[in-house]
C-alpha cells in the first residue's frame, strides 16, 4: 500500500468509479486543428497522462458551439459529428491505460478571443465596461508577442448581449454536446461555470447587469447554469456523471463572487443534478497577478480554504485545485477538506506522478517550478509546453532506449543542461562522470534559486536522479584539456554556461560595480572575484556561511540575506532582462531602493508572459523605478549617469551598480577538444540562450544523441 494511501484510494463521482483521487485539470493545449478536430499529438499527450496513472482526465476546454464560442485559435470542438471519430480514438486509448476521461464543456463568453480574431461577435450577458490594465498587460509584451495577440484575438471586438433566443441556443448546444460525449464513450462531462467564461459571466454580478430573469438575485444569475445542468442530465440520462466547475471566489473585483455565493451556487447545482463540484477561482483580466492569485497560483493550496467551506455545505464530492503537491493532497483528503485533487502543471512536468506516488517514489517526481511557461502559451496561440519537461506534447519524438555499446561520458558543468544530459545518458546505459568547478551542483540555477526558490526543486530532483543512477559526481574540479586527456572519455559534453563580459562604460571596473558572477560568488561564497570586492566583515560572513553550510542552502541564503546583504541603500541594475527584473524584486524586498535601466523597450523579455507580468507588478508595487530606452554613460563613486530616449542626461545615486547584461557563448573548451579529436557535444547557455527550458531540451537531446 502506498504511503499516501488516501490520495491513491479509489473514488467515485456519481456512477463513475476512479482508481485514485488524482484528476488532470482541464487546460487549453492548442493542439487541435482550426476546425476543432483532435490530432495524434493531442491524443498522445492525454494517453501519456493516462499511462502515468491519473484517475480522471478532464479534457479541454472543449467548445460546445465551435466555430462560434471559442477562446483558443486551436480549440477542441464537440459541436459537430465530424468531431466524433477523433474523440472516440482518444477515449479508447485513454481507457486502454485504466484512466477515465470527461470533456470540459465550455462556451467562453467574454473570453471568446478566437471569435474576436475571426470577426465573430462575442456573446455576453451584459455589455462589458472598459477596464484599465495593470503594469503587466499589453504594455509589457514584445513586438512578436503583440503580433500573436493581434492575429488570434483581433484588433477590434464586437459584443452581442445574449437574447432569450441566444440563451436557448447555448443551453441546447451544451445538451447536444453532453449527449454526443456519452455516445462517444466518455465517462462523464464537466460543465465549466468559472474563469470568466459565459456561465460565469452570468453568475458574476460584476459582469451581469441584466434586469430580466437571468439577472439581479443570485438565483436569477445562476439560472443559466441550472438550465444547462438539467438539459445535460435530460440528454444523457440521470446516471451519467456531471461535474460542475465554479469559482469559489473572485479576486481583483469589487463586487465579484464571494465564497457565500459559491456555496449557494453549489447547493443549487447539487439540487439540479450535478454529481461533483470542481472548486476553482478567477481574478479577472485586468490585474497582472490575476492567475497567480486564483486558479494558477504560485503558492500551494491558495483556493483550498474556500473549497473546504463548499465541501462542508454539500453532499456531493468536491474537487480541489491550486498547486497541490501529493503529500498535501493526501492530507487534505484525509481531513475531509476535498474528495479529489486536481493537478495541471504537475502532470505536465511529470505525467508519471500518480504511478510514482503509488510506488512510493516521490523523489523521482520531476517538479513543477512554477515558471508559468505552460499557461503563457495560451496567450500566444501556441501549443502548451513545460519548462522542465521538453517531452511534454512531444511524446512520440523522445523515447529513451538503452544502448548496445555503453560509452565513457564526461559531462563538464553541473547546471541543469549538464545534469539532464548526464541523467539521460546514464538512463541509456552509459558510464557517466559529471564535473563542476564549484562545490555544489546547479550552476547559475542554484544562485537563481535564492531569488526564486521554486527553481531549487529542479536542482534537487536532478541531483537525486544522478545519485540514484550512480553517476560519478566530482565537485570542485576545474576541467581542462589536460584533465580530459588523463580521463580518456569516449564522449565529452560541455555545459559550462555563459562567458560574461563588462559593457564599455566609464567606471565599470570599480569595486562597487558587480556583475552576475560577482553576485553569485558573493552570495554563495565561491570564487576569488568576490573576495576582491568585499570588505573584511563580508569576507568573515561569507566564510561563516560556508563553514555552517548556509551557503549551500538557497532557502537559508534567502532568509539570511534579509538580515545581512553587503550592498548599499541605493542600487542601480543595468539591464532589464530576467536577471535584472528578479534581482530588483529580490533587493527591494531587502530594503534597497532600486532602479532598473534597460536600453530596449520591454523588461523581462526572456520570461514567460505570466511570470514577466507578475514580477513587473511586484516591482511596481515595491517602488522599483523601471526605465526603458536608457543608455548608461558613466559610473562614479556614488552615482551613475545615463541618457534617456530624448537624449537628456540624468545622474542618480548609486551606492552599488549591478551589471545584469553582457554575456556570450562559452565555447573555448569545446572547440579545443574538438580540434584534439574528441567527440564533443554542447548543451545549455554555453552554446544557446534559452534559460531553463533551453537547458533541459539541450540536455535531453544530447543525452539521447550519445
Amino acid at each position: 500500500m502506498a504511503k499516501l494511501n488516501k490520495l491513491m484510494s479509489p473514488g467515485r463521482i456519481g456512477s463513475m468509479e476512479l482508481r485514485n483521487r488524482i484528476v488532470l485539470s482541464a487546460m487549453g493545449t492548442e493542439l487541435s486543428t482550426e476546425e476543432g478536430l483532435t490530432t495524434e499529438r493531442e491524443i498522445r499527450f492525454y494517453e501519456e497522462r493516462a499511462k502515468g496513472g491519473v484517475g480522471l482526465i478532464l479534457l479541454g476546454s472543449v467548445s460546445v458551439g465551435h466555430p462560434n464560442g471559442c477562446c483558443l485559435e486551436y480549440q477542441l470542438g464537440i459541436s459537430d459529428e465530424k468531431h466524433v471519430p477523433g474523440l472516440k480514438e482518444m477515449v479508447d486509448r485513454v481507457h486502454k491505460h485504466g484512466a477515465k476521461i470527461a470533456p470540459q464543456l465550455q462556451h467562453p463568453g467574454l473570453m471568446s478571443n478566437a471569435d474576436a480574431g475571426r470577426g465573430i461577435p462575442i456573446l455576453v450577458p451584459s455589455m462589458p465596461e472598459p477596464k484599465a490594465g495593470d503594469v503587466g498587460t499589453m504594455n509589457d509584451i514584445t513586438a512578436a508577442e503583440g503580433a500573436c495577440f493581434a492575429k488570434s484575438r483581433g484588433l477590434k471586438r464586437e459584443f452581442k448581449v445574449a437574447t432569450q433566443e441566444d440563451i436557448n441556443w447555448v443551453v441546447e448546444k451544451f445538451a447536444e454536446a453532453a449527449e454526443r460525449a456519452k455516445r462517444i464513450g466518455f465517462d462523464a462531462i464537466e460543465i465549466h461555470g468559472g474563469h470568466g467564461y459565459l456561465i460565469d459571466g452570468f453568475l458574476n454580478p460584476t459582469t451581469n447587469k441584466r434586469t430580466d430573469q437571468y439577472g439581479g438575485s443570485l438565483e436569477n444569475r445562476a439560472r443559466l447554469l441550472m438550465e444547462i445542468i438539467r438539459a445535460c442530465k435530460k440528454a444523457t440520462g440521470p446516471d451519467f456523471p456531471l461535474i460542475c466547475k465554479i469559482n469559489a471566489f473572485t479576486a481583483h473585483q469589487a463586487s465579484g463572487i464571494t465564497v457565500e455565493d459559491a456555496i449557494a451556487t453549489a447547493k443549487m447545482a447539487q439540487e439540479a443534478g450535478a454529481d461533483a463540484i470542481f472548486s476553482s477561482a478567477y481574478g479577472g483580466n485586468a490585474a497582472a497577478t490575476a492567475c497567480q492569485d486564483t486558479h494558477t497560483p504560485n503558492l500551494p493550496c491558495k483556493t483550498i480554504p474556500q473549497a473546504r467551506q463548499i465541501k462542508a455545505a454539500i453532499k456531493i464530492p468536491v474537487i480541489g485545485v491550486g498547486l497541490i503537491e501529493p503529500q498535501e493532497g493526501d492530507k487534505l483528503i484525509a481531513e475531509g477538506a476535498v474528495d479529489f485533487v486536481a493537478m495541471g502543471r504537475q502532470l505536465l512536468a511529470d505525467p508519471e506522478l500518480p504511478n510514482k506516488v503509488k510506488e512510493d517514489r516521490l523523489e523521482d517526481i520531476r517538479p513543477c517550478i512554477v515558471c508559468f511557461k505552460c499557461i503563457s502559451q495560451i496567450f500566444l496561440s501556441s501549443a502548451v509546453k513545460c519548462g522542465v519537461n521538453p517531452v511534454c506534447t512531444h511524446e512520440d519524438e523522445f523515447e529513451i532506449k538503452k544502448v548496445s555499446k555503453p560509452k565513457r561520458v564526461l559531462v563538464v558543468g553541473g547546471g541543469p543542461a549538464g545534469m539532464e544530459a548526464a541523467r539521460v545518458a546514464a538512463l541509456r546505459g552509459h558510464k557517466v562522470t559529471i564535473c563542476d568547478k564549484e562545490k555544489f551542483l546547479g550552476g547559475t540555477l542554484f544562485f537563481a534559486s535564492v531569488m526564486y526558490i521554486a527553481n531549487y526543486k529542479l536542482v534537487e530532483y536532478l541531483e537525486a536522479q544522478l545519485k540514484k543512477l550512480k553517476v560519478d559526481i566530482q565537485l570542485g574540479v576545474e576541467v581542462t584539456p589536460e584533465f580530459v586527456k588523463k580521463f580518456k572519455p569516449d564522449v565529452v559534453v560541455v555545459a559550462t554556461g555563459v562567458k560574461r563580459f563588462l559593457p564599455d562604460i566609464l567606471g565599470v571596473k570599480q569595486t562597487h560595480v558587480l556583475d552576475g558572477d560577482d553576485m553569485r560568488n558573493m552570495v554563495t561564497g565561491s570564487g576569488d572575484g568576490a573576495a576582491a570586492k568585499t570588505d573584511l566583515k563580508t569576507k568573515l560572513m561569507l566564510k561563516a556561511g560556508s563553514l555552517t553550510g548556509i551557503s549551500r542552502d538557497p532557502k537559508k541564503l534567502a532568509m539570511g540575506s534579509k538580515v545581512f546583504m553587503p550592498l548599499g541603500k541605493n542600487v542601480v541594475v543595468v539591464g532589464g532582462g530576467l536577471v535584472g527584473v528578479e534581482m530588483a524584486e529580490f533587493l527591494t524586498e531587502r530594503g534597497r531602493n532600486v532602479t532598473i535601466l534597460e536600453e530596449g523597450y520591454v523588461f523581462g523579455w526572456e520570461m514567460s508572459l505570466l511570470r514577466r507580468w507578475i514580477h513587473l507588478s511586484h516591482n511596481k508595487k515595491n517602488g522599483v523605478k523601471s526605465l526603458v530606452f536608457c543608455k548608461v554613460t558613466s559610473i562614479g563613486e556614488k552615482t551613475l549617469t545615463y541618457i534617456d530616449k530624448e537624449g537628456q542626461e540624468h545622474t542618480i545615486d548609486a551606492d552599488n551598480v549591478i551589471i545584469a547584461q553582457g554575456h556570450t557563448h562559452n565555447l573555448e573548451l569545446a572547440e579545443t577538444l574538438k580540434k584534439q579529436g574528441y567527440e564533443v557535444h554542447t548543451a545549455g547557455d554555453c552554446s544557446g540562450d534559452d534559460l531553463i527550458e533551453g537547458a533541459m531540451i539541450d540536455g535531453l537531446k544530447v543525452g539521447m544523441a550519445i
